[in-house]
């Protein structure tokens, strides 16, 4: 697959707005927020996280390929980007959050906000709470910054994922650039369902490489929906419409499956199976 084909197979508003992405995003942010508000009527509310896993892994495939594709891609843009889209929300949370408890919290409390902020910052928040304390603990509530653990896996993501598809998309003599990447997450797959079969959930829940296979799920998707976008596109419209609706309905069905009948971290092998 040359550059060109790259481009070709990407095509149209590939890599424009996506309203059917937003209100998938939406969904998710509603079962995390309605999770921690503790609705008995929504136990797995924290698949939300999965979802928005995938489609940090599918948006980012997608703007690779494209760019790839056309010869626009260079690190020093695409981290540039990065940065301008999170650190104005994330100083603003980090902010308030330091001024909030700053007189709340006790002198050891404080102590690990600042733990978790330094941590935070290092983009290594999952590593941090993975050997300070349980998503699903008691001791969870009083850790203003834990929510902060899914950012840093996707930003450790970013910062390897994009040098190793780039050099993929690159090579030509690699054909089968879907088998490739299924394989790597198959292997962070396995890797965080040997954790779960040693015992060891919390560290299955927070490592990177046990999750990785969340982002890289919504990878293949990219990959393979490039693949077949010609294809698609010859079908009928109607018919086109049709599977689009059915396929959009089962998907949302996938999703709140898991959120209305997972029941907490017994079953976080369900969790870490389900993917949305």
């Amino acid at each position: 697959m040359n550059n060109n084909y790259i481009g070709r197979e990407v095509g149209g508003n590939a890599a424009g707005y996506r309203p059917d992405i937003d209100g998938l995003r939406a969904i998710a942010v509603l079962l995390v927020v309605i999770y921690h508000a503790n609705f008995p009527w929504l136990p797995g509310g924290y698949v939300g996280v999965d979802v928005f896993f995938v489609i940090s892994g599918y948006l980012i495939s997608n703007l690779l390929i494209n760019e790839v594709g056309s010869g626009r891609f260079t690190f020093s843009d695409f981290y540039l980007r990065r940065i301008r889209r999170l650190a104005p929300a994330a100083a603003v949370v980090l902010l308030a959050c330091a001024i909030w408890f700053t007189k709340r919290l006790y002198i050891q409390e404080y102590q690990d906000f600042g733990g978790s902020l330094l941590a935070f910052l290092a983009l290594g928040s999952n590593w941090y709470f993975l050997r300070d304390v349980g998503y699903f603990s008691p001791a969870a509530e009083i850790k203003p910054l834990l929510h902060t653990w899914s950012l840093g896996v996707e930003e450790q993501f970013y910062l390897i994922f994009p040098a190793l598809f780039v050099l993929l998309l690159r090579a030509e003599r690699i054909k089968w650039k879907f088998v490739v990447v299924a394989a790597l997450a198959l292997l962070s797959y396995f890797f965080g369902q040997h954790l779960l079969d040693s015992r060891q959930a919390t560290s299955a829940f927070y490592n990177s490489f046990a999750r990785f296979w969340e982002l890289l799920a919504g990878c293949c998707l990219a990959v393979s929906a490039n693949a077949m976008r010609a294809r698609f596109h010859a079908i009928p419209v109607a018919v086109r419409s049709i599977v689009g609706n059915l396929t959009s309905l089962a998907g949302i069905a996938l999703v709140l499956y898991p959120a209305l009948f997972y029941r907490g971290p017994a079953e976080i092998r369900l969790m870490f199976i389900h993917k949305p």
